[in-house]
């Protein structure tokens, strides 16, 4: 599995604009002949689940709202959510980092066995890497890489 998460600096451009070219993005990588998810899991606006941490030092933040996707058969999901949480703590000072976008991806699962468990097939999953890849490099901002976690690692 990897996780990034990515300072965005917008510059300027408005949440609803930068939802839209991170949706945008998803809609043109996101198609896979019958695999094409993009329209049933468009990028939505949800109530963040509370923070549960095993590592009570860790600061929480606390969001009124998120964006949030996810596609199964590509093995990847993201998170957008604001640098500054309702509470106005900053999660990452760095100049100009307006906005978070999390990606996360794991080894595709598309085999089953006769027990229906699922087998990964590709432990490197190419598709999310290129997703990935593509995503930052089609932001309309500058996008800083923040952090990159390492497997079992809280955000």
């Amino acid at each position: 599995m990897a996780h990034f998460e990515y300072g965005l600096k917008p510059n300027g451009i408005k949440e609803k604009a930068l939802v839209k070219y991170v949706d945008k993005i998803l809609e043109q990588v996101i198609t896979n002949g019958e695999h094409n998810m993009y329209k049933i899991n468009s990028l939505r606006k949800q109530k963040p689940v509370p923070s549960i941490s095993f590592d009570k030092s860790k600061k929480k933040y606390v969001y009124d709202y998120t964006y949030f996707y996810v596609n199964k058969y590509w093995g990847f999901s993201c998170d957008l959510y604001p640098n500054k949480d309702k509470n106005g703590d900053i999660k990452y000072d760095i100049d100009g980092v307006e906005w978070i976008l999390w990606l996360n991806y794991w080894p595709r699962h598309v085999e089953w066995d006769e027990n229906e468990k699922s087998h990964p097939v590709d432990t490197t999953n190419p598709l999310a890497v290129a997703l990935k890849d593509t995503m930052i490099n089609s932001l309309p901002c500058e996008a800083v890489l923040l952090r990159e976690y390492d497997d079992g690692e809280e955000r």
